[in-house]
């Protein structure tokens, strides 16, 4: 497959092949970027975000949408391609992908949610008469860094936030599982995202990865692996927004009011998916000693009873590790626990990247299958005196990313809940699950930050805070008021209404120039010689900028208009023009009546005479302008 840069597709001379875990056969080569492709990608991500900055949260929303559904009738060739480049069963893959897609989804939910909040700015000192609000704004251009265990859900979970927060991505997926990540991208132009919202670079992390993180286009980074190459990304970065899923060795604490049969299950179904290649997979199981050694004893059978072979074939419950050296690792840790006294109950016989899944007993807290983060199918077995030992040796680590309880007693699990280092607790479950659309995130090295689509879309987006002076109402697409409006500040597209000129005020004078068919007034500003020359005003309008075209009309109901008196009032909307420092912005008339007195064109009927149709309306709507005054 190609890498996706600047909008194209493109090739490299330089190849990767993307092999076959199981059997290392060629599955597909890509493209081995370096840095002048990663010069061309954030250049175009540059220019995306620029693009993706301008649509809307409902066109975000309605892509995202098409995508999922999309991604849902492609789950058999994608949960394919997963499983050939990774290793996990089928089974395994096809949930990933439906997993994907949920997750896309929600990101389209979150596209349509994204704002801010209104500040009560009246509870600070010298607050009083302002309204305070924020903004969320995209970041612009977002780096997704993801590993290979999980290669199309994991970058599901930052692309889908960034586009929907407005962002341009750049992708850097893991070098081993490339093929998951250029499909969905595929998939996503094809569901109508720009092409230079979003690329996807392939190659090794120090060509790639480095010069990506620290360039400084980038204002957010989002990463999942483990924790060194974690730590090395912050210290390349710099001063950018980073959010780090990192790694584990996840605890399940087990008390002896547990019922063992569960435990087993669980252990079995949290420890051992995926070939133990997850960072919340249960590694450390810590029973209290009445019950260990007869959870071992239901424990062994059902580990030993996962065949383990080609991925690709029915009946195989796991695969093989990705890399046969990650394999190699494995089997010397365990090595390493049994010559410092563990021992191994069941599998460990290793064949290529395939090990059969083991459970080793007897683990010390000092031996790097307790410590340090394993990620592969063992599962290490430690005894404890009490419930105070087992919280004790739970939290004998610096990861903190998931961790899990069996007990019936409240009293129990509670404690757990609160005492456990960790930001994912699972109470009579193992600490492999959750749900794609919760906060999930680790403590302590396990990481920073967090993922699921409604809470990462903040960090993927930049908070701004606003407020105005005066008392200003929204109503619909208008805003209605007598507070102060500085022309100073006035920006394209702004909408106000007010029924009083001392309301806009500016540093230089301003005047506005009133066009009726056969007479014209000027209205100058209240500070100059001239006095004003309207009477009543129900006034303001559409703040458009320089040369904007005429008004919409007033609605007929709304005009007073004799047609055939020569003193009939003229709907101003078709004529209306205020002009400010030197740019043209114009009056909206909807709702707008104006009434004016002149001694130009004859004799007209009194001030109170022409007022009288509209004065009770205009009472209520505004009560008495300041500047209404008999001349």
């Amino acid at each position: 497959m190609k890498a996706h840069i600047n909008g194209a597709w493109v090739e490299t001379k330089d190849k990767i092949e993307v092999v076959n875990p199981f059997d290392q056969s060629v599955i597909d080569t890509v493209p081995r970027c370096g840095p002048d492709e990663v010069d061309r990608a954030l250049a175009g991500a540059v220019e995306g975000a620029k693009i993706m900055k301008s649509t809307t949260g409902y066109d975000r929303s309605q892509m995202l949408r098409r995508v999922a559904v999309r991604m849902n009738e492609m789950v058999d060739e994608l949960a394919r391609t997963i499983s050939m480049e990774e290793g996990k069963i089928l089974a395994e893959a096809r949930t990933e992908v439906t997993r994907a897609a949920e997750v896309i989804d929600l990101s389209a939910d979150e596209a349509k949610r994204l704002g801010g909040e209104v500040l009560p700015l009246d509870g600070a000192p010298g607050g009083a008469g302002r309204l305070g609000f924020t903004l969320r704004v995209p970041c612009g251009v977002v780096l997704a860094i993801t590993p290979f265990n999980f290669p199309l859900n994991l970058v599901c979970h930052k692309v889908g936030p960034a586009l929907a927060g407005g962002n341009a991505v750049v992708i850097k997926p893991a070098t081993d599982t490339p093929l998951s990540a250029l499909k969905f991208v595929e998939i996503l132009l094809e569901c109508g995202f720009p092409p230079l919202a979003v690329s996807c670079l392939t190659g090794a992390g120090s060509k790639v990865g480095d010069p990506l993180a620290a360039d400084p286009r980038v204002r957010k980074i989002s990463f999942t692996g483990s924790r060194d190459v974690g730590e090395h990304i912050c210290k390349v970065a710099g001063l950018k927004k980073v959010t780090m899923e990192l790694g584990s060795n996840s605890p399940l604490i087990v008390m002896d009011d547990a019922d063992l049969e569960r435990v087993a299950e669980a252990t079995v179904a949290t420890g051992f998916a995926n070939a133990g290649q997850v960072c919340i997979s249960t590694q450390r199981v810590i029973a209290v000693k009445k019950v260990y050694g007869d959870l071992l004893d239901v424990l062994a059978p059902k580990v030993a009873a996962l065949t383990t072979g080609d991925q690709l074939k029915d009946g195989t419950k796991v695969g093989p590790m990705v890399r046969t050296a990650d394999a190699e690792r494995v089997s010397e840790w365990i090595d390493e626990a049994v010559a410092g006294g563990a021992r191994v109950v069941t599998g460990g016989e290793r064949d290529g990247a395939c090990i059969t899944p083991m459970v080793v007993a007897d683990v010390k807290a000092d031996m790097r299958i307790s410590y340090d983060e394993i990620f592969g199918p063992a599962v290490a077995a430690i005894s404890a005196s009490n419930i105070d030992e087992a919280i004790a040796l739970a939290n004998d680590t610096r990861y903190g990313l998931s961790a899990g309880v069996f007990t019936s007693d409240l009293n129990n699990a509670v404690r757990f809940a609160r005492e456990i280092e960790s930001g994912n607790i699972h109470i009579n479950w193992g600490p492999q699950w959750r749900a794609d659309l919760m906060p999930y995130g680790g403590l302590k090295e396990s990481g920073m930050g967090k993922e699921g689509p409604k809470y990462v879309i903040d960090e993927m987006t930049e908070m701004k805070t606003g407020y105005t002076t005066g008392n200003v109402t929204h109503i619909g697409d208008r805003r209605v008021g007598t507070g102060k409006l500085d022309l100073n500040f006035v920006n394209e597209g702004d909408i106000y209404q007010t029924n009083d000129w001392s309301a806009l005020t500016s540093s230089e004078p301003f005047f506005a120039q009133i066009n009726l068919p056969e007479v014209e007034y000027d209205i100058y500003d209240r500070k100059s010689a001239e006095k004003p020359r309207v009477k009543w005003m129900l006034a303001a309008g559409t703040l458009t900028g320089p040369a904007a075209e005429l008004m919409q009309p007033l609605p007929e109901e709304l005009l007073y208009d004799t047609r055939s008196d020569p003193h009939e009032i003229h709907n101003l909307a078709e004529s209306t023009k205020v002009v400010h420092q030197e740019a043209l912005i114009r009056l909206r008339a909807a709702l707008d009546t104006w009434i004016v007195e002149t001694g130009d064109q004859g004799q007209w009927p009194e001030p109170a005479e022409i007022v009288a149709p509209f004065e009770q309306e205009m009472h209520d709507w505004f009560g008495t302008p300041e500047w209404y005054r008999d001349e």
